[in-house]
């Protein structure tokens, strides 16, 4: 590939003799290609000069992509949750197994839990707080660990005193949602769960421990059943006590809890998305959906009707 008169070190042309003196040089050059000067014949061969290799600049590593930035992970289950769970007595034993660990297996099992993906805690409370799984567990990376563990919230259940809504909220943020096994590069989200109102009254310290996690950039969720005040679940979601909608802020009866896990896990990427539990079985046939809306309904024959007979004097 050289031209007549140039220098050309990829040719070599050596006398039979120095062939032997060439052969390690020549390796050598498979990686440089400088010129090699056979020795002169008959006499001993000088050490020839390392080979020049240049030394190219190595590139610069390609960093990809985030997969997402911010919010928008959290409709790529990129995130990290906590489930704060009641466990207060007002709950019972039967709606713990019955109830509560369905809505909580749903949740779960609805999850794409992976170490790359969503990892879960979970904590309980009462008067006292209990941890379940911790961010620094395997259950809380890999899902199959995780749907093994929380079988074993149904024999866990204390019956506590109290319901310490607010420090539990406090609790969770500074050793969950902060703690040093959370994720410092994907959002961080926290469901709660009560039957009831926070045992020290009062609203503002709803209000101010919402706040906290809205500082700290955190989505909470919050579902009530039984006793639990709807205005005093909007102030925990960060809503007007009484005015305005409040997607954050979730109430339903015991035995819709685990029909809504589906719309909790949905909610964590659509705040807005609707949660409608389905009406409590009558022990009858299922009931179609109408398929018409407002009055319209009135000609379909589908509509209350209450007949109020005046009786004549």
């Amino acid at each position: 590939g050289c031209t007549r008169n140039a220098n050309c070190p990829f040719v070599i042309k050596a006398e039979w003799g120095q062939l032997p003196s060439v052969s390690n040089e020549f390796v050598r050059r498979i990686c440089s290609s400088g010129p090699i000067i056979p020795p002169e014949d008959g006499s001993s061969s000088p050490p020839l000069p390392p080979p020049e290799v240049a030394n190219p600049t190595d590139p610069e590593p390609v960093v990809p992509p985030p997969q997402c930035q911010g919010d928008e992970c959290l409709c790529q289950s990129m995130y990290d949750l906590t489930l704060i769970l009641d466990e207060s007595a007002s709950i019972g034993h039967s709606n713990w197994k019955k109830q509560v660990y369905p809505f909580v297996e749903k949740i779960v099992s609805n999850l794409e839990v992976s170490e790359s993906k969503v990892h879960v805690g979970i904590m309980l409370f009462a008067k006292h707080k209990r941890d379940f799984v911790r961010f620094s567990e395997k259950e809380s990376y890999e899902k199959d660990s995780l749907m093994r563990k929380v079988p074993e919230l149904k024999g866990t259940y204390k019956a506590g005193s109290h319901t310490y809504i607010v420090e539990s909220l406090e609790y969770g943020l500074q050793h969950y949602t902060k703690g040093a096994s959370s994720r410092a590069d994907v959002p961080k989200v926290t469901i709660l769960f009560t039957d009831g109102n926070n045992s020290k009254s009062g609203d503002e310290i709803l209000s101010n421990v919402n706040s906290l996690y809205k500082k700290e950039n955190v989505k909470l969720l919050v579902v009530g059943v039984g006793a639990a005040s709807m205005p005093k679940l909007r102030l925990l979601g960060g809503c007007h006590k009484t005015e305005g909608d409040c997607p954050f802020a979730i109430k339903t009866e015991w035995d819709s809890l685990k029909d809504i896990s589906q719309g909790m896990v949905d909610k964590i990427c659509n705040t807005d998305t609707e949660i409608n539990p389905p009406p409590p079985s009558s022990g009858g046939a299922e009931v179609a959906t109408p398929s018409c809306t407002g009055d319209e309904c009135f000609c379909r024959d589908y509509f209350d009707l209450t007949f109020i007979g005046a009786p004549s004097t």
